[in-house]
């Protein structure tokens, strides 16, 4: 009925060749590819084929999210800070984390592309940037040879957002500021809740873990003609230029 396409990013380029002919939807997990160079030949496909795509960012799903995307649309909302931090070796403590493909900037690794979230979820909320400046760099002494810390400047005319990803910090912390004319709103997506000036002031029953189940009902919806395209194989894209510096 579909295929899930969850392999390292660095050969999603070469699975989507091969099942863009064979017109059936495509899960694929985030990022879609991971050398922009592979776009226009992507194009030429997409444009002989009518196979749909969808680009998975789960967090969108998480309550907090979409919180926060209703309130953008009746708060003025002056800045945001999204800071998302985690230490690699913690992520997969079954495994070797330099094993991984997140270790290998060759194989798609780096925390600009394994937690490329929370640029998607302010772009998808708020749009692409007028403005914007990438910082990418490899500063702690993880054995990888991938980036390992990221910062985004986004600029609009009424809005200025601000994004710090990594992969070295041990205590991991996930969080959205919300600046308004009259109060900060603070939101914890590890634990489900904002914050109003400090002080508790909304909390959701689900976290990070069932964004996957109901990115996947919507999903299932969307094959079958009951939900719109969130996402378009192009603004994915459009997304990927952003955090690539490009």
């Amino acid at each position: 009925d579909f295929f899930l396409i969850s392999s390292p990013t660095d050969i999603h380029f070469r699975h989507l060749e091969q099942l863009l002919p064979l017109n059936k939807p495509i899960f694929l997990e985030k990022p879609p590819i991971f050398q922009l160079e592979h776009r226009e030949a992507l194009s030429t496909l997409f444009q002989a084929h009518s196979s749909l795509v969808y680009t998975a960012y789960n967090m969108r799903f998480h309550p907090a999210i979409q919180w926060l995307n209703d309130f953008s649309r009746r708060e003025n909302i002056l800045e945001i800070n999204a800071y998302c931090g985690s230490y690699l070796p913690h992520w997969r403590p079954e495994t070797d984390y330099r094993t991984h493909y997140s270790a290998h900037k060759q194989q798609g690794g780096g925390v600009h592309l394994d937690v490329i979230h929370e640029l998607d979820y302010l772009v998808w909320i708020f749009g692409i940037p007028e403005q914007y400046t990438t910082q990418l760099a490899k500063v702690s002494d993880l054995e990888i040879n991938s980036v390992d810390s990221a910062v985004y400047w986004l600029g609009y005319s009424d809005l200025i957002i601000n994004i710090t990803l990594n992969y070295y910090r041990k205590v991991p912390k996930r969080t959205v500021e919300v600046v308004t004319e009259d109060a900060v709103y603070t939101i914890n997506l590890l634990d489900s809740t904002v914050y109003k000036d400090g002080e508790p002031y909304q909390t959701f029953q689900s976290g990070i873990p069932e964004t996957y189940v109901q990115q996947m009902k919507y999903f299932l919806a969307l094959i079958q003609g009951k939900a719109p395209l969130m996402t378009s194989f192009g603004d994915a894209l459009d997304l990927l230029n952003i955090a690539l510096n490009e």
